[in-house]
């Protein structure tokens, strides 16, 4: 399990540094049965802070905190998620991420565990 959160890890700081980069507003949510979120203003070290942390709970998508840090953009955003293919209400945020899709861009970057 720690191999895959390193991983995670790493590919959240790769997307989040690319952004910041290029100039874009940034905010993070990283997530397992609970979650912990930024702003899109707070600072960039609470930013990174927040990419690093680790539950090694269930992973159950935020579908409410994604939703409250759009409504606070008024332009397409890029979403970029990073999971470890263990979503357990998968059903219900497939929906809403298609309504997202819709307005704003959508990555899922899937670990796969294989023996």
């Amino acid at each position: 399990m720690r191999k895959v959160h390193n991983e995670a890890s790493v590919a959240s700081f790769i997307a989040y540094l690319n952004a910041r980069r290029t100039g874009g507003d940034t905010a993070a949510i990283t997530f397992s049965t609970g979650f912990v979120s930024t702003k899109w203003e707070d600072p960039e070290e609470f930013k990174e802070l927040v990419l690093s942390v680790r539950f090694d709970e269930f992973t159950i998508f935020p579908l409410h905190e994604v939703k409250a840090l759009l409504l606070e953009k008024s332009e397409p955003c890029f979403i970029i998620m990073i999971t470890d293919d263990g979503w357990q209400n998968l059903y219900e945020a497939i929906p809403f991420l298609e309504e997202l899709r819709m307005e704003h861009k959508i990555n899922i970057f899937q670990e796969r565990r294989i023996l």
